[in-house]
């Protein structure tokens, strides 16, 4: 399960093809999660366990970014890829900053578009 999309994260001229949720951490008093995504080379490098080289990417998820009455307890690995695709599609979309060097806000959380239009890679 994973998400492809070329990413030249660091550029070194190597992008990478696919992107794994490799980390979720809930805070249950805050009402978020964040999620850790690795890039591989392509989905054969994850899979025969090869380290991850990029830097990671990293996004929050609040209630805002699920379907209305989600229970954040409740949410599934595919529920947060979904919500990852589409969060990162409205920083896509966003205006630009005045600070380019600023992530565009997304539900009151700074969010890097890279993963926007992404595709799936396994997910269903």
């Amino acid at each position: 399960m994973g998400l492809q999309k070329e990413i030249d994260r660091d550029a070194t001229g190597v992008p990478m093809r696919y992107w794994h949720l490799a980390a979720r951490q809930d805070f249950i008093d805050a009402k978020r999660i964040e999620v850790t995504f690795l890039g591989f080379a392509d989905e054969g490098a994850y899979k025969a366990g090869r380290a991850s080289a990029a830097s990671p990417l990293r996004y929050t998820l609040v209630a805002a970014d699920f379907p209305s009455g989600t229970d954040l307890h409740a949410v599934s690995t595919a529920m947060l890829y979904s919500a990852v695709k589409t969060k990162a599609a409205a920083a896509a979309a966003a205006q630009p900053m005045a600070n380019p060097s600023r992530l565009p806000d997304v539900h009151g959380v700074a969010t890097d578009p890279a993963l926007a239009d992404a595709a799936d890679a396994g997910i269903g």
